[in-house]
């Protein structure tokens, strides 16, 4: 059934090249985009010009003529299916943003508004600028390496599923590699570790007519640093892969394809094994 459903769209995404962000509507939050080589001082007014707010109705208030601009870098930042276990921040689940470039949070955790479990605390200054280098941490070369040959577990050394993943994604792995996206990533830890407090207080002094349409518990704040699209589409690609399948433990070659379990057909957990 599934795959009989995918041939259909993939003959209807033919016609329509763009369906797919056609549909895609962007959740309830207040949305800012900011440039990854300037301080927020520097880029105050530009920041404010392009902020986008989405309220409860999913409705733009503000910037509606931006709306198409940030569903490409939501759609490649946002977590799959929205599943809690499927965010890279865990077992916290404080920040919900599937890559290094943007920073998704309830506004009611970012403005010190709730309670966190981790800290028993407020999420104050001193741990945001820990949990913020944490979440990044977590995406670095070697940690994106390691998840990526996670998928393929009939291997059992990690040089030959390291090898194996190469021939199977060569684009993505040479690009885990790169020196392209070393460099970015490390101004990426640099902008936010300068500037992530700053972006706080930034926030909280937002002007009324803006924060008025969205409700802190329910809303996001969603931080984008502003690089070409092609990076945010590649690190979809090394968050999406290796979570496409319902478990890993079950992947198989077959047929020269890499094949398993679909996370929205099945539950698979230890009591329940797949056979």
């Amino acid at each position: 059934m599934i795959k009989d459903l995918i041939q259909q769209y993939q003959k209807l995404e033919e016609r329509i090249p763009t369906l797919p962000l056609d549909v895609y509507t962007l959740s309830e939050g207040i949305y800012i985009k900011l440039s990854i080589d300037k301080s927020i001082e520097e880029q105050k007014q530009d920041v404010l010009d392009s902020i986008l707010v989405i309220n409860q109705k999913r409705e733009a208030i503000r910037n509606p003529n931006l709306v198409d601009s940030y569903k490409k870098l939501d759609a490649c930042s946002s977590i799959l299916n929205n599943d809690s276990n499927k965010v890279i921040d865990i077992p916290a689940r404080v920040i919900w943003s599937a890559n290094p470039f943007t920073l998704f949070m309830k506004i009611e955790s970012f403005n010190e508004l709730k309670q966190l479990p981790t800290y028993k605390s407020t999420l104050t200054d001193e741990h945001l600028i820990i949990h913020t280098n944490q979440f990044l941490n977590r995406l670095d070369s070697p940690s994106i390496t390691e998840k990526m040959i996670s998928m393929f577990p009939f291997v059992k050394k990690n040089d030959a599923k390291l090898v194996i993943a190469r021939e199977t994604f060569p684009e993505l792995m040479s690009y885990i590699d790169s020196d392209e996206r070393e460099s970015l990533y490390q101004r990426t830890k640099e902008f936010y570790s300068q500037n992530i407090t700053k972006i706080r207080e930034f926030f909280r002094e937002l002007p009324e007519d803006i924060v008025k349409h969205v409700k802190p518990k329910s809303a996001y704040i969603k931080l984008f640093l502003d690089v070409p699209v092609e990076y945010y589409e590649k690190e979809y690609d090394l968050y999406i892969y290796p979570r496409i399948f319902s478990k890993n433990q079950f992947n198989m070659m077959a047929d020269g394809e890499l094949k398993g379990i679909p996370a929205i057909d099945f539950t698979v957990n230890d009591n329940k094994p797949y056979q």
